[in-house]
């Protein structure tokens, strides 16, 4: 039901924006629901680097959090499948450092990133008997160091 919800919400507002959809998928990333929005009009709703995203998602997350059947909803918006294509280079990354990690029993820095992309890397090592994850810094410098557990 509250799939259903989340998807009409979300063609509500793109319509909103001018920009029509194709089609929308909904699959699971971490512990969150992504809608991967299909339109031939991308371009608009990504925008440079993602920003147009990144503030689209927000603004959805805070229009849902006002809808109680919503409220506690845990979801993100993709475009074509951009979201998920950083997803797995972040994914992909994070498994090259952990590999120097186990072979060389140290620790690696990962560059700066944002809370969700944290979340993503806690989420793969959290149950990894040899790599350990921690945020350290803070704002804009906030990364992750993945460290080696000592048996």
């Amino acid at each position: 039901m509250a799939d259903t919800k989340i998807q009409e919400l979300i063609r509500e507002f793109v319509g909103k924006l001018g920009i029509t959809i194709d089609s929308i998928e909904l699959t699971a990333v971490a512990a969150h629901e992504m809608y991967t929005v299909r339109t031939s009009d991308s371009k608009r709703l990504i925008g440079p680097q993602g920003d147009h995203l990144r503030a689209l998602n927000f603004l959805l997350r805070r229009y849902a959090e006002r809808i109680p059947e919503l409220s506690d909803s845990k979801f993100l918006v993709d475009v074509n499948g951009y979201l998920m294509v950083h997803i797995k280079d972040l994914e992909n990354k994070a498994r090259i450092l952990a590999e120097r990690v186990r072979t060389f029993r140290s620790s690696a820095e990962m560059t700066p990133m944002n809370a969700y992309d944290r979340m993503i890397i806690h989420a793969m090592f959290s149950n990894d008997p040899e790599v350990a994850t921690e945020s350290q810094g803070t704002g804009p410098v906030r990364h992750i160091i993945l460290s080696y557990k000592q048996k």
